[in-house]
C-alpha cells in the first residue's frame, strides 16, 4: 500500500509541478531553482520508494543487484534533507538563506556531501561490508534536520504558513526516528517489531513527502 501511495505521489507532483512548469511558472524569479531542486528532490524520493517497494520490496525477491536495492532504499534520506532546505528557503521573506548567497551556497554543498556519503555507505553494504562509521549516514540524516526543520518551522509560523510549519514537523518527526533507531534495537529482520516498526516508516515517509508536495504547490501557486 505504501508503494501505492508513493507511486501516486510521483505521478502527481510530475502532473502539478514538474521542473518545465514552474520555470513556466516562476520564470527567472529568485525561487525558481529552488522550486525546481524541491519538486525533483519529492518526485525522486517517491520514485525511489515506489520502486523499492513494488518492485522488489526489501530486496525479497532479488530483482535487483544488491547495488542498486541499497541506493533506491538509502538515496530516500539526503531527498528529503534537499527537500527541507529548499523549504527553509522558501518558507519566508525573512529566511536566513535568501539575505545570504553564501549560506545558501554552503547549505547544497552540505546536502550534496550527505548524498556522497550515502553513496559510499550503500555501495560497501552492497557488498557485504558494513563500515564502523555505518552510523555516520544517520547522523548526518538526522543532526542536519533538526537544524534546518527548526528553521523552517519556525520561519513558516512566523510568515503565518501554519500548513508548512506542520509539513515540516512531520519531516521532523522522521528525523526522530532515526535518532531512536540509532540507540534502539526492533529486533531481528524477521520479527513482527522490525516488521511493524518498518511499516509504520513508510507510511510517514509518504506523509513527509506529500507535505514537501503541498509546499511545492503552494509555493509555486504565490510565486
Amino acid at each position: 500500500a505504501a508503494g501505492c501511495l508513493h507511486a501516486l505521489l510521483f505521478v502527481a507532483v510530475i502532473a502539478l509541478a514538474n521542473p518545465m512548469m514552474i520555470s513556466e511558472a516562476a520564470g527567472g524569479s529568485q525561487e525558481a531553482g529552488s522550486l525546481q531542486r524541491l519538486s525533483i528532490a519529492v518526485s525522486l524520493g517517491a520514485l525511489s520508494r515506489a520502486i523499492f517497494l513494488l518492485a522488489d520490496p526489501y530486496h525479497l525477491r532479488s530483482l535487483f543487484p544488491n547495488l542498486l536495492s541499497e541506493l533506491l532504499y538509502g538515496f530516500l534520506y539526503p531527498l528529503v534533507n534537499l527537500a527541507s532546505f529548499e523549504s527553509l528557503l522558501l518558507a519566508s521573506p525573512e529566511s536566513p538563506l535568501r539575505a545570504s548567497r553564501a549560506s545558501y551556497v554552503g547549505g547544497l554543498a552540505v546536502v550534496a556531501c550527505q548524498f556522497v556519503f550515502q553513496a559510499v555507505f550503500d555501495g560497501l553494504r552492497a557488498y557485504g561490508k558494513q563500515p564502523e562509521w555505518h552510523w555516520v549516514c544517520q547522523v548526518f540524516y538526522s543532526a542536519w534536520g533538526i537544524i534546518v526543520l527548526g528553521g523552517a518551522t519556525f520561519y513558516a509560523v512566523k510568515a503565518g504558513r501554519t500548513l508548512w510549519a506542520l509539513a515540516s514537523l512531520l519531516s521532523f518527526v522522521l528525523v526522530v526516528h532515526s535518532v531512536v533507531l540509532l540507540s534502539a534495537s526492533i529486533g531481528g529482520t524477521q520479527s513482527d517489531s522490525y516488521f511493524g516498526v518498518m511499516t509504520w516508516l513508510r507510511f510517514l515517509e509518504v506523509a513527509v513527502l506529500a507535505g514537501y508536495a503541498w509546499i511545492l504547490v503552494d509555493a509555486i501557486s504565490e510565486s
